[in-house]
């Protein structure tokens, strides 16, 4: 296994210049195999870059994009995705999300595919919550509607549980499934904290969803929003 850590700082007065996106920096970690697992810190620190970004660096498959949310301060989610193909007919689906600086935190995910996609292998993984802090603990819920074939995974909402287990600054979820397409449309993070917008749509080199990128004609007639 391949370790690093991260390191990040707030500062309100950067944030408003403007500058609130290079406050991340990661290194390589060596971890001690047996207890008392002490950390060595071999190479220098990358500066100014979250440890998602290491990811692509280690593997130039990964795709990553800038989920922003706009207002006076931009909020930025950070999205990794690596997408294989295990088997004939079968696209395997990474994804981790990491929240930046957004105060509003994610309250759910979603992927929108062609409509009869089939999906199995469905996993989710966070951060456990310690040390006294109120945050809940609970796994975000999946679900599929098959109707519109939209993959999902979310958290309470803000108003039914205030503490519940958002995607909150400085923190990374992940997201994981085996679709029977490779067309994933319309990626979605709804906001977890109330205000305006409540949502922010992304998307990554999937600019047709459709079967016209990979010449299957007979998928053309098919309602991709």
């Amino acid at each position: 296994a391949l370790y690093w850590v991260e390191a990040q700082y707030i500062a309100d007065n950067d944030a408003v210049a403007g500058n609130g996106f290079n406050n991340a920096s990661y290194r390589a970690v060596n971890v001690q195999a047996t207890s008392p697992f002490n950390l060595s810190f071999p190479g220098s620190t990358i500066r100014e870059k979250s440890a998602l970004r290491v990811w692509k660096v280690q593997d130039p498959l990964v795709e990553i994009v800038n989920a922003d949310v706009p207002g006076a301060i931009v909020e930025r989610f950070e999205v990794a995705r690596k997408v294989t193909n295990p088997s004939p007919g079968i696209w395997h689906f990474e994804y981790a999300i990491r929240n930046m600086n957004s105060d509003r935190a994610g309250q759910s995910f979603s992927v929108d595919f062609p409509d009869g996609t089939s999906f199995s292998n469905i996993g989710f993984k966070d951060i456990e919550h310690h040390s006294g802090e109120p945050y809940a603990t609970t796994d975000w819920t999946n679900s599929v509607d098959l109707p519109t074939a939209v993959i999902s995974w979310a958290s309470d909402d803000f108003a039914t549980n205030p503490n519940a287990n958002a995607l909150r600054w400085a923190t990374q979820f992940n997201f994981w499934f085996d679709a029977d397409s490779q067309f994933a449309g319309v990626h979605r993070l709804s906001l977890f904290k109330p205000g305006s917008p409540t949502l922010v749509d992304f998307a990554f080199g999937d600019v047709f969803a459709d079967g016209f990128e990979s010449g299957g004609t007979t998928l053309w007639s098919a309602t991709v929003p």
